[in-house]
């Protein structure tokens, strides 16, 4: 999509005056920010932006979380997660907030897909991806690294207490910053598409979904779903220290991790310890932000 066009839309759910619900509106989309597996983000009017669900229509996604560990094709956890909360009023700061649902009413035509007409839609505001705020390449700043882990230790926990669910896709590409003032309390969580609830601490076993090697997930098998955001969060940690090329392009493997605890090891202690029983102890996110605290004692 190379030009500013405008197409129809229709408001189901809004917290926001802009978007009345049960309304057909007209919207002018500039341009395409980005695109994932499930969906492409689009630039459009009053700094916001809309995020199209690539296998999500209206009256045909499931309206409820399945128990698999992984989303099906046409179970949309972004979207159940949003109709959850988008008219609450106190997020605490760690998430995104929810402008308005709803589905298109034209087919839009993109270069990474073809939206068909009643495919659904969120509405949020235009931010700062990280990256484009931090650009850099790796970080020996480890007071820094500690203080991003934190943020987000924060952030899960407050998935885990409030809506029992935890974040299979926790990484830095998906926090944003609502100004561009680097303040990391300001850092915020975007994306839900691998959400999942834990509720009865289902175990997360990845031979159930072998293709699926994602570098943020645990090697091994086993873990309890309350485990994987200490596990994920220790990741982009090595992320930040060792560069996000480098830990997508070898990781997950066993054999690396160790590789890069020893590395740890020769920089700093204190740094070693945290990462060392981050990644190899299976622990609650709550223990990782006590080891984490207790770097600055």
């Amino acid at each position: 999509m190379s030009k500013i066009y405008q197409t129809n839309i229709f408001i189901l759910k809004s917290n926001s005056e802009i978007y009345v619900p049960n309304q057909i509106m007209k919207i002018g989309i500039k341009r395409r920010l980005g695109h994932g597996n499930f969906g492409v983000v689009f630039e459009i009017e009053n700094n916001n932006v809309i995020k199209i669900f690539k296998n999500s229509i209206y009256d045909n996604t499931l309206q409820g979380e399945t128990s698999n560990i992984i989303p099906y094709t046409n179970e949309n956890r972004e979207l159940i997660f949003f109709n959850e909360i988008i008219n609450k009023e106190d997020n605490k700061n760690y998430i995104i907030k929810v402008q308005a649902i709803g589905y298109i009413t034209k087919t839009i035509l993109d270069r990474f897909h073809t939206f068909v007409p009643n495919s659904n839609f969120i509405i949020i505001p235009l931010a700062y991806q990280f990256y484009n705020l931090y650009n850099f390449i790796k970080t020996d700043d480890y007071i820094f690294v500690i203080k991003i882990m934190q943020r987000l230790t924060d952030i899960c926990l407050y998935l885990e207490k409030t809506y029992k669910k935890i974040n299979l896709d926790l990484k830095l590409t998906n926090c944003v910053f609502k100004t561009p003032d680097k303040d990391i309390n300001n850092m915020i969580l975007i994306d839900f598409s691998l959400l999942k609830s834990i509720e009865n601490n289902p175990i997360f076993n990845k031979r159930f979904f072998d293709s699926l090697n994602y570098y943020i997930w645990p090697v091994d098998n086993n873990y309890n779903l309350s485990h994987i955001h200490t596990y994920s969060i220790c990741i982009n940690g090595l992320e930040l220290i060792f560069g996000r090329d480098e830990i997508k392009e070898t990781l997950p493997d066993k054999n690396r991790i160790i590789y890069y605890l020893n590395k740890l090891k020769g920089y700093n202690k204190k740094i070693y310890e945290i990462f060392l029983k981050g990644l190899t102890e299976k622990m609650e996110t709550e223990k990782l932000l006590e080891l984490l605290n207790n770097f600055f004692i």
